[in-house]
């Protein structure tokens, strides 16, 4: 069933309800940039003793043992921590140690790279941080290994505190926009780079910048990725001046400037986006051929992303690919209290006109989301042992994270 189909269908759903309502008359009414020592920290947070590491391969401890010995003469991996007298394994080790047994990666498996855009209109409903936590949950599935990329085109750069980068200090950091912009501006950081003789893909791959976890990198935003919107609104009027053409050309640049160049470095590329609908938040849903949409289950929450879903198919259809680049979208409920029941009844309704397009799980609210945002982590880089928030609350967060990315993660199957 084609995305077109989905909505339809959706639409269909959300307009019988509108309509049953009207009849009835009812309302409603609703009720610091990380330190050098906290990425150490973090690191051996994901770090795994020789037990669990040798377990993972499928060794004993001996054979295991023998192994590492030998994998370190031949350069495989750099010397193992050791802390409180135990030997301890980063996840580069462990990936270094797995590629170097040949034990297949997600890579080897799966041809296709999933490049899912993250939407919602409605601020607060949960989307940056599903963003976050799901990208480092798929990173952190060690027996897959699979390559994450986020690409922040929020101007607030939600995602940057994530990536250690500190926009005052940090003056050599190129953001999407810089990269889609970088023809049109002579004096800015790319142009140097191009007067300097590299090329446009080494730029764009060097303007990847990695997190504490090896295998997931970030493609930070800047305040000043806002003048996008302006360049291609510009353009558009003097094409249209010119030519009488309706088309905005710059929505197509994600795709052409940054996209096609990495797309076989990563196996997911996940598109975080500001609550907007502009050329910025355009170009992601051209360059996607996943459409990813967390909603907390809230009276006013629901209401902003059934109008976007109204508008969805018209949207898209104005792009330049006609949306025939996306082959699936799905809703992902967001912080819904499971405590206290309080949002069953909204969430039964979303249950009731998305179908099959809702995932069966939900992020649940957790303080541990709250938390880990303040320390510019996710919730998988907390231990109990950190004392950040309450054990149970942490243990919800992670189960929960790791049931949606689990189930998201078995659908995208189907889309090899």
């Amino acid at each position: 069933m084609s995305i077109f189909n989905q909505l339809d269908m959706v639409v269909e759903r959300i307009t019988r309800t509108d309509e049953e309502d009207a009849k009835k008359n009812k309302t409603e009414s609703n009720a610091a940039i990380t330190s050098a020592k906290d990425i150490d920290r973090l690191i051996l947070n994901h770090s795994l003793s020789a037990t669990k590491a040798a377990e993972l391969v499928g060794m004993n401890r001996v054979a295991f043992k023998d192994y590492i010995l030998d994998a370190e003469k031949r350069g495989v991996i750099d010397g193992v921590l050791k802390t409180s007298n135990q030997y301890r394994y980063t996840l580069r080790h462990i990936h270094a140690i797995m590629d170097d047994l040949n034990i297949p990666a997600y890579k080897d498996i799966h041809s296709k790279t999933q490049i899912i855009v993250n939407q919602n209109l409605k601020g607060g409903t949960g989307k940056s941080t599903a963003g976050i936590n799901l990208s480092a949950a798929l990173a952190l599935d060690l027996r897959e290994r699979k390559r994450v990329l986020i690409i922040d085109l929020d101007p607030q750069g939600s995602q940057s505190q994530f990536s250690n980068i500190n926009p005052e200090e940090d003056d050599n950091i190129l953001t999407a926009v810089d990269l889609m912009l970088g023809q049109d501006e002579p004096e800015s950081l790319y142009s140097e780079y191009i007067n300097a003789g590299y090329s446009h893909e080494d730029i764009v791959r060097n303007a990847m910048v990695e997190t504490h976890l090896p295998n997931l990198d970030v493609l930070p935003a800047f305040p000043t990725d806002e003048r996008f919107n302006s360049a291609a609104w510009m353009a558009y009027a003097e094409d249209y001046k010119s030519t009488g053409e309706r088309v905005i050309k710059h929505i197509s640049r994600l795709k052409e400037c940054v996209i096609d160049v990495i797309r076989d470095d990563y196996d997911f590329i996940i598109i975080d986006t500001a609550p907007q609908l502009n050329p910025l938040v355009w170009s992601a849903q051209e360059a996607s051929n996943g459409l990813l949409i967390p909603c907390t289950p809230h009276t006013l929450d629901w209401k902003a992303t059934r109008s976007l879903l109204k508008m969805l198919k018209d949207m898209l259809q104005q792009l330049p690919s006609g949306g025939e680049n996306l082959e699936w979208f799905k809703v992902v409920g967001a912080n819904y209290d499971d405590e206290h029941r309080r949002d069953d009844f909204t969430l039964g309704l979303m249950n009731n006109e998305l179908g099959s397009v809702l995932l069966n799980n939900q992020i649940k609210r957790s303080t541990a989301f709250e938390s880990a945002a303040r320390e510019k982590m996710t919730v998988l880089d907390i231990r109990k042992s950190d004392a950040l928030c309450p054990p149970k609350q942490l243990e919800k967060a992670v189960a929960s994270l790791k049931d949606v990315s689990r189930e998201l993660d078995l659908f995208l199957g189907e889309y090899k």
